[in-house]
């Protein structure tokens, strides 16, 4: 019996051998995340929410004060600096406004030479050119 129980576990233990091993099952791959889209870097000077034109092949953006000469750039420049100290209100007010006069005389040849050299610009393009840069003047204010 004895020997009938040995071959007996002899021949479990071969078969055990042969059982099936457990499949070890891999876990499920994670889902792929779908990628958080990312907003560009705003411009400066932009605000989120703020509609901003394509970007131009040259990497700027397309402007009313794109390819302005030089004189055109002061002139608008004093225009946008006018508008401001005209639209200052507040305790402030007095100040602000004196600094844009004070601007106003120390500039005076630079801005009266840009100003003569922008209308001229207007003038070389015939026509009625003064109502042109009258009109394109009070755009920018």
């Amino acid at each position: 019996m004895k020997r009938q129980f040995a071959m007996i576990a002899v021949t479990a233990a071969l078969l055990a051998g042969c059982a099936r091993k457990p499949v070890e099952v891999a876990a499920p791959a994670p889902a792929p995340v779908a990628p958080v889209p990312v907003a560009a870097p705003l411009p400066k000077g932009a605000f989120p929410g703020m509609k901003i034109p394509a970007v131009l092949a040259d990497g700027t953006y397309p402007t009313p004060n794109r390819n302005l000469t030089e004189s055109a750039k002061i002139w608008h420049l004093r225009a946008a600096l006018n508008v401001a100290a005209l639209a200052c209100r507040g305790p402030d007010e007095a100040v602000i406004v004196a600094g844009y006069n004070a601007m106003l005389a120390a500039q005076k040849p630079v801005l009266a030479k840009a100003e003569a050299t922008y209308s001229a610009e207007y003038r070389a393009g015939g026509g009625d050119w003064q109502d042109r840069y009258d009109d394109l003047d009070d755009a920018a204010l």
